[in-house]
C-alpha cells in the first residue's frame, strides 16, 4: 500500500476540519432561522390582532351592535368585523377575549349639545405560542397579544332646515247679515301659501273643495260662526279667525186681519160660511180657524155651530214668521 503523500495528508486535515465546524455552525444557524421565523410570526400575529381591534371598532362607530362571548349574527356584527379580520393568520381570535368599551354608539345619533360626539374602544386579546427557545427565554413560551383600536362615533351633525312659511286661511262672505232665509256666498281666494298651492278649502259649514268659493242658505233665524280651513301641496294647514253670519227674523209688516160671516143657504142648522182676508194682500198666508175647541184650516170655511147662539171665533192668519190673529163674534142663526 502507497503511503500518501504530505500533501495529501494536508488536504485530509483540512476538509475534516470543516466539516467539524460545519457540525458546529448548523445548529446554531438553525436556531437564529427559527427565531427569526418565530418573531415574523409573533409580528405579524400582533398585526392580525391589532388590525381585528380596528375592524371592530369602525363597526362600533358605525352603530354596530355587540354580544359579549357571542358569535357573529346580525345582532352582534362588531364581532363579526373582528373575526372576519383575524381570519386566516397565525392566531385564532377567541370571541370571549373581544371587549367593546365604555358604551355603544347609537346609530344615526345627532350631535350632543356639547359638540363632540363621543368615542368607542374596541379590545382583542388571543395567546401566541413561540416555538423558538430564544424567544421563549424572554418572553415565556406563551405570550398574550392585545390588540386595542379607538373610533369616534360616527353621528348625524344636527341639521336646521330654514323654515317653511305656513299657508294663510282667509276668505270674505256676502252678505254677512240679513233676514232669513239668507243665502249668503264666501269666497276663499285671498288664502296664500308662500312657494306652494292651496289644495282644498274646507268650510265649518261642511263643504269641502278644490274651489274656493262656496255658498250656504241660513233658513231659521240666528247667529252662525264660519271658518275657513286650507290645506296646501305641502300638506301644511291653516285656519281662518271666525266671522259671524247675522239671519235675522224678518219684520212683520202692518197688516190687517179680518173675516166676515155669511149665513149659508143650505139647509144645515146654525150654518156659517166664514171668509177672512188681509189688507194688504202681498205674500203667502195661512189660514186657522178656532172656534172653542174645534180647529178648521182654509180662508174660507163653512162651519155648523151647535146652536143659534153668539160664538166668539178666533181667525190667525200667517205668512212665514209673522203672524196675526182676531177674534169676533158670531151669530149662528
Amino acid at each position: 500500500m502507497p503511503i500518501p503523500s504530505r500533501e495529501h495528508r494536508r488536504r485530509w486535515r483540512a476538509s475534516g476540519q470543516s466539516l467539524v465546524e460545519f457540525a458546529l455552525v448548523v445548529p446554531v444557524m438553525l436556531i437564529l432561522l427559527l427565531t427569526a421565523l418565530d418573531l415574523g410570526r409573533l409580528m405579524y400575529s400582533q398585526i392580525t390582532v391589532t388590525n381585528a381591534a380596528k375592524e371592530g371598532a369602525l363597526v362600533a362607530s358605525q352603530g354596530g351592535t355587540f354580544q359579549a362571548n357571542q358569535n357573529c349574527s346580525d345582532t352582534n356584527t362588531i364581532m363579526c368585523g373582528v373575526l372576519t379580520e383575524a381570519k386566516g393568520g397565525f392566531v385564532e381570535v377567541d370571541k370571549t377575549k373581544v371587549s367593546v368599551a365604555p358604551a355603544l354608539c347609537v346609530k344615526d345619533a345627532m350631535y350632543p349639545s356639547g359638540g363632540v360626539p363621543p368615542n368607542v374602544s374596541v379590545t382583542v386579546k388571543t395567546p401566541f405560542k413561540v416555538i423558538t427557545p430564544i424567544i421563549g427565554d424572554f418572553l415565556g413560551s406563551s405570550v398574550i397579544l392585545t390588540g386595542v383600536a379607538d373610533a369616534q362615533c360616527l353621528v348625524v351633525p344636527k341639521v336646521t332646515f330654514p323654515s317653511i312659511p305656513a299657508p294663510t286661511a282667509a276668505f270674505t262672505a256676502s252678505p254677512t247679515s240679513g233676514d232669513a232665509p239668507l243665502t249668503v256666498s264666501f269666497n276663499g281666494s285671498g288664502s296664500s301659501s308662500p312657494g306652494a298651492t292651496i289644495t282644498n278649502y274646507s268650510w265649518s259649514f261642511g263643504t269641502s273643495s278644490a274651489l274656493p268659493t262656496a255658498s250656504k242658505t241660513y233658513s231659521s233665524p240666528g247667529s252662525f260662526t264660519v271658518t275657513l280651513t286650507v290645506t296646501d301641496s305641502r300638506g301644511q294647514t291653516d285656519t281662518s279667525p271666525p266671522m259671524t253670519i247675522a239671519a235675522n227674523s224678518p219684520a212683520c209688516p202692518t197688516v190687517t186681519v179680518d173675516f166676515a160671516d155669511k149665513k149659508n143657504d143650505k139647509t144645515v142648522p146654525h150654518q156659517v160660511t166664514l171668509t177672512g182676508s188681509v189688507s194688504p194682500t202681498t205674500g203667502t198666508w195661512s189660514w186657522t180657524w178656532t172656534i172653542g175647541t174645534d180647529t178648521r184650516t182654509g180662508q174660507i170655511i163653512d162651519y155648523a155651530f151647535p146652536s143659534k147662539a153668539t160664538f166668539p171665533v178666533t181667525l190667525t192668519a200667517k205668512n212665514g214668521t209673522c203672524s196675526y190673529a182676531v177674534t169676533k163674534p158670531v151669530n149662528a142663526p
